[in-house]
């Protein structure tokens, strides 16, 4: 074995195996002389690889359908959601309008009693005056007099 033969790298073949350059590399055959094998492997290949294709367009269509049917159903259970909240909206705005006019009622009954006691306290207090005018006088003066000592000093 000569110096020149030998290759550090065991993985690289020797120059005197490697071909030069400039010859040309091997050409494809041409179909005529092509291999009966290989030609089934690529009809096997692209018709695989056209199943492929079929199989992710059907699948991107059902997910459309799909999403586009959820779609619909959630837009329809909004819709009813809608409703229900608005006819429970209504329902409580009737209550609470009742129980407005419920109160309301029984405020103007409270008042309409007051005016009445009201009226007979001064109905009540005319009649004593005129069944008891000197009272009255001698009770005004002392009231008046009482009044007049708290707001001097």
């Amino acid at each position: 074995m000569a110096d020149s033969d030998f290759n550090p790298d065991p993985f690289t073949p020797p120059p005197s195996v490697i071909p030069p350059a400039s010859v040309p590399p091997a050409s494809t055959p041409s179909p005529l002389t092509r291999d009966p094998l290989a030609s089934k492997a690529e009809y096997e290949y692209e018709s695989g690889k056209s199943s492929a294709r079929q199989a992710a367009d059907d699948l991107k269509a059902a997910a459309s359908s799909k999403a586009t049917e959820l779609r619909g159903k959630a837009e329809a259970k909004a819709t009813e959601l809608r409703g229900k909240a608005e006819a429970k909206a209504t329902e409580l705005r009737g209550m609470a309008e009742a129980k407005a006019s419920e109160y309301r009622g029984k405020a103007e009954v409270a008042l309409e009693e007051a005016k009445l006691k009201a009226q007979n306290y001064q109905h009540d207090g005319e009649n004593y005056i005129r069944d008891n005018p000197s009272q009255s006088i001698l009770g005004a003066l002392a009231i008046g007099f009482v009044l007049g000592l708290i707001f001097r000093r």
